[in-house]
């Protein structure tokens, strides 16, 4: 188990409706999640205003580098124990945001983006009070390092949409954690030592994310991907 991690936040309004019309409202949420499909693959005129904006770039820039800094002196000590020494300090950050911030930003794009494919307008934020928090804990050198790094904000949805959004940041999690293990398995790679530490803690914090994300109680996205099912199916 790694002595530090980091928690993704999301914030959502999932619109529930009556249960004297579930099943009207049941055939409702899959005619609402296929036309968003159908949208996204047709790509019509204006459906997209902007993919991604400005402020989110930024967003993403600085939450990756906090992220870096964050975790920097615990992704030194793992790499000093096997053999592997980075002197310089901007080049260990540069390699902490390598491994700890792209399942983080995966995350939340996974959220953003399986939201904008159905039709519902989403934004991400970089959390900076708490990636501010962050910073303070690890100048304190506290063991175990507690922060919500960045959300996706999102507009009302079905339960059986909201479950899909949901669903796709700790999926991408998930994904993260199969491609290292599959890289692992070329015996070129394996045998490279620092390839080998990059990849073996990229799989091991990605699945950290997906079964902590997955927990079935609020906030987490695991409450809101079962919530969602049920109040489809029932």
């Amino acid at each position: 188990m790694f002595s530090r991690s980091c928690i993704t936040k999301n914030i959502y309004f999932i619109h529930s409706s009556q249960s004297s019309t579930n099943c009207a409202c049941d055939s409702e949420q899959v005619t609402y999640v296929i036309s968003g499909l159908a949208k996204f693959i047709k790509l019509d005129k204006g459906y997209f205003f902007m993919i991604i904006t400005f402020m989110e770039i930024i967003d993403i820039i600085i939450m990756t580098f906090a992220i870096g800094f964050i975790f920097s002196d615990f992704m030194g000590k793992m790499l000093y124990s096997v053999g592997i020494r980075i002197t310089s300090f901007y080049k260990l950050i540069l390699y902490s945001s390598f491994i700890t911030a792209p399942g983080i930003v995966l995350h939340e794009m996974g959220h953003k983006f399986v939201a904008l494919i159905l039709g519902i307008p989403a934004v991400f934020h970089a959390s900076y009070i708490w990636l501010g928090i962050g910073i303070i804990l690890k100048f304190l050198s506290f063991p175990f390092i507690f922060f919500v790094p960045g959300y996706v904000e999102h507009g009302t949805t079905t339960p059986l949409a909201g479950s899909f959004v949901a669903f796709a940041g700790p999926f991408m999690n998930l994904l993260m954690w199969i491609v290292p293990k599959l890289f692992l398995k070329n015996r070129r790679i394996a045998r490279n030592k620092k390839w080998h530490v990059t990849l073996t803690l990229t799989s091991r914090i990605n699945i950290f994310l997906f079964i902590f994300n997955m927990l079935p109680i609020p906030p987490f996205d695991g409450f809101h991907v079962f919530y969602g099912l049920f109040k489809t199916l029932f």
